[in-house]
């Protein structure tokens, strides 16, 4: 009878661990979202959040064709909506083992225009000319988000079919390009009104605090600086959008 009592013990504790198993596999699929509703930031609108590790986010944009972002090893993913004058919606799924979760929904406000891109370009060229720097624009623009100026430290803008200019954003990855990352600073930055000294100020301040983001605001135009450094490297964000957005 204790033999039998045993066996039986023995399945039970089995079927039990192999329903942990199962339970794991059959997990639901986890996915938020950092904010429900966005302001684009410079150049780009983020949207962000957390997710089931390695499964694969899957989003439409204004309830157009899918595309997918993979989800990383920490539960994280950033997908990056090019502005518009328009607001927009970005739906968004996580998958994984044939499963997925429920959808979340981003709404992303619309950008209002800074200037006209030639205008940002003819007056940054100049800047930076008086800067003694060699990197200047292209003056004619194209339509939607794209870069410009130097390859190795490029400058992302984003541009209407009409010219108008929604967003700036520069980062620097790399402190070899340092020199070349300050003068398109303060030279973005003459462009929108702000002086050489308010650039650096705020170029520092940034630095001497990472992760906390310093602003300035001259008439309209609100600019962003963000260091962060993460394992001895870093990475600084610069942004101009409308202060009004």
């Amino acid at each position: 009878m204790k033999k039998e009592l045993t066996g039986i013990a023995i399945i039970a504790l089995g079927l039990g661990l192999t329903g942990c198993g199962m339970g794991g596999q059959n997990a639901a699929v986890k996915l938020t979202t950092t904010k429900s509703t966005v302001t684009p930031n410079g150049a780009a609108a983020k949207v962000s959040g957390k997710a089931t590790p390695k499964s694969t986010i899957h989003y439409t944009l204004n309830g157009k064709q899918s595309k997918t972002v993979k989800v990383k090893k920490s539960g994280t993913y950033k997908i990056y909506v090019t502005p518009k004058t328009t607001a927009q919606t970005v739906k968004l799924t996580a998958k994984i083992n044939h499963k997925s979760s429920k959808t979340k929904k981003v709404d992303i406000k619309a950008a209002k225009p800074l200037t006209k891109y030639t205008t940002f370009a003819t007056a940054y060229n100049t800047a930076i000319k008086k800067a003694n720097g060699s990197q200047t624009i292209d003056t004619t623009g194209k339509i939607g988000r794209y870069h410009v100026g130097s390859d190795t430290q490029p400058i992302s803008v984003t541009t209407t079919k009409n010219g108008d200019l929604l967003g700036v954003s520069d980062s620097m990855k790399d402190k070899r390009n340092r020199t070349l990352y300050e003068q398109q600073v303060t030279a973005a930055g003459q462009a929108f009104g702000f002086t050489d000294k308010e650039a650096k100020s705020l170029l520092t301040r940034s630095e001497k605090t990472p992760k906390k983001a310093y602003m300035a605001t001259h008439k309209n135009i609100r600019m962003e600086i963000k260091t962060t450094k993460t394992n001895g490297n870093e990475k600084i964000v610069t942004t101009f959008s409308h202060h009004g957005a």
